[in-house]
């Protein structure tokens, strides 16, 4: 498929959880009225976006600013291009850059100075010095690669070139967490890593463990040593898809009843420094009451 809005990104990320809220993140023409901003600058301009994530938070009484509103801030260095639809105004990546992985070059260091990052970099700036907490969703290894290539191409490739995949996999996990370092150094005080595109029901268990649960640790953990005292969350897909393939292991730890999934977040934080990989959640949950006190700690295999 050519065109990947964010609207279908959030909905595959929350498909292992049939309790997920609609996607209130996504950010809308009333939310950017109410910040003061043009729509288009929310995605593109730093303050801009600052200030619609800081009104989206009011508005959802979140205790997190949530950042970006784009799934393709890391794939714009690579070539992939961010578009509005001129009648739905939704965002999305037409035009694959590559047709193949083949194609693809050896990836180089991200550039934090132009694009799309140095945008969510400079907004994470602004919120931080403005008091909030800023929870920052890198996308993950599969996702940014089939936003540069059809989703089509990484399938068969994780089937019949699975030493490339873990190649190109091992590649682009430098450099995602390159950038969550600098987003803590910038400000972020906690992380998300999604990564629905691929997950444990859509390939076999044994490829999922050895090609796909693989490439991810290896990105987790990356991330990790990026950012070691900085928690970081990984969407349901992403952790429940590493326990099922025996590649993590979860734990219950118990929060204070009736927080909100965004104060757990916070609190855990702040007090547990043996729990800063978390996951069996999604960070959309944020402004939602938790039903059950309970955050998964998350011990990698």
């Amino acid at each position: 498929m050519a065109e990947e809005t964010e609207k279908l990104h959030i909905a595959r990320e929350c498909a292992s959880d049939p309790d997920a809220p609609p996607p209130t993140c996504i950010i809308s023409e009333d939310i950017c009225e109410a910040a003061g901003i043009r729509y288009e600058d929310a995605f593109f301009d730093g303050e801009a976006m600052a200030r619609a994530a800081l009104a989206l938070s009011c508005r959802d009484h979140d205790p997190l600013c949530r950042l970006p509103f784009s799934v393709s801030v890391e794939a714009e260095q690579y070539g992939a291009k961010l578009t509005l639809n001129e009648k739905t105004r939704i965002p999305a990546v037409k035009n694959f850059p590559y047709k193949r992985l083949q194609d693809m070059p050896a990836l180089q260091p991200l550039d934090f100075t132009k694009g799309q990052i140095s945008a969510v970099l400079e907004a994470v700036k602004w919120l931080k010095h403005h008091g909030e907490t800023v929870l920052l969703e890198l996308e993950g290894v599969f996702s940014v690669l089939s936003l540069l290539v059809s989703s089509r191409e990484v399938y068969k490739a994780v089937y019949r070139n699975p030493e490339e995949i873990k190649q190109r996999g091992a590649e682009l996990a430098g450099r995602i967490s390159e950038y969550a370092g600098e987003a803590v150094r910038c400000g972020a005080g906690i992380l998300s890593y999604s990564d629905a595109t691929i997950s444990f029901e859509l390939v076999s268990p044994e490829l999922y463990r050895d090609v796909c649960g693989e490439v991810t640790v290896d990105a987790v953990r990356r991330v990790r040593r990026a950012a070691p005292h900085t928690m970081l969350q990984l969407c349901s897909a992403t952790s429940v898809g590493l326990e099922r393939a025996d590649r993590a292991v979860a734990e219950k730890v118990p929060v204070t009843p009736g927080l909100l999934y965004g104060e757990a977040l916070k609190l855990v934080g702040l007090n547990r420094k043996d729990c800063r990989l978390v996951g069996h959640g999604c960070q959309v949950r944020s402004p939602l009451r938790m039903q059950e006190p309970y955050i998964y700690k998350l011990t990698l295999r």
